[in-house]
């Protein structure tokens, strides 16, 4: 009886590792895709950004963006960085 309970115990642990193992696979690539947009968004907004030094745009948008430039290197330095 005891040699049954064991094994059930230990079939039980190895269920709940195997759930909590496919729940950090799905974190982890989450968090990879999130780096990836994070990336991506960076780089739109610096084309943005030296499309915009070059032309006659209104200063709070050039100022909008320079913002937002700056909180996305921000974010990519302590995620990534």
């Amino acid at each position: 009886m005891l040699e049954n309970e064991y094994l059930e115990l230990s079939n039980q642990l190895q269920e709940s590792f195997n759930k909590k193992e496919k729940e950090l696979e799905s974190v982890k690539q989450d968090n990879d895709d999130l780096k990836k947009d994070l990336i991506s968004a960076y780089g739109i907004v610096r084309v943005i950004d030296f499309y915009l030094a070059s032309s006659e745009v209104d200063t709070e948008i050039k100022a909008t963006v320079d913002l937002l430039r700056g909180f996305l290197s921000d974010k990519y330095d302590e995620i990534i960085g």
